[in-house]
Formats: C-alpha cells, structure tokens, sequence
C-alpha cells in the first residue's frame, strides 16, 4: 500500500520590502513623488509608506507641510545600490537652515 503523503503547513515568509514594477520606467516617474504616486508605483499601501517616511526608511523622502515628497533620483539611486546618505551633522544643517532664513529675512523682509 503506498504511503500517504501529510503536507505539513510552514510558516509564512517575511512580506519583502516593495520593489519598483518590472515594467516602469524612471524617465516617466515625475521628478518629485507624492506618497500616492508611490503607493501605486510599489502596491503599497500609503499610511505604511507615510510611516517608512517618516522613519527614515525611504531615503530622499521629505515632509513639506503635510505631504510627504519622494526624490524621484535619489529612489533611483537606493534601488540601483548607488546612494548614499548626505554626510552633514545635525549642528551643520541647522547652521546652513539659519544662514538661509536669515537672508530671506534681509533681502526679501521676511517670508510672504
């Protein structure tokens, strides 16, 4: 009599990080990517996105007021292993961030 094969269920894998689709283009990404544009280019959900920004996982994401931005390059970059992260400390960004609102406050009077 043969033997009876048992399937025996096995852990599920790791969901992976998103990946770009096979079939996009960078060229015809826009410049600047909203976390919606993101969402569809990576079937990704946009609060799991909005949180991988504002971790820090997503390299060149930026928040500019409520929105999250996405460098279009420096994605490209990350996903082809050719980025790095700037190398400024936080004391020289804050000292750049002081010398450019202080010259919008002398030539143009302040922010309008």
């Amino acid at each position: 009599m043969p033997e009876k094969k048992v399937y025996i269920p096995t852990k599920p894998k790791q969901k992976a990080p998103p990946a770009p689709k096979p079939y996009f283009r960078w060229d015809k990404v826009p410049v600047l990517i909203t976390l919606a544009e993101l969402a569809t280019l990576f079937d990704g959900d946009q609060e799991t996105l909005r949180k991988l920004c504002k971790s820090g996982e997503i390299p060149g994401a930026k928040k500019i007021g409520a929105r999250w931005i996405v460098e279009r390059d420096t994605l490209r970059r990350y996903f082809e292993g050719d980025y790095s992260p700037p190398r400024i400390s936080l004391a020289d960004a804050d000292a750049i961030a002081a010398m450019v609102v202080e010259k919008i406050m002398r030539t143009r009077g302040g922010f309008a």
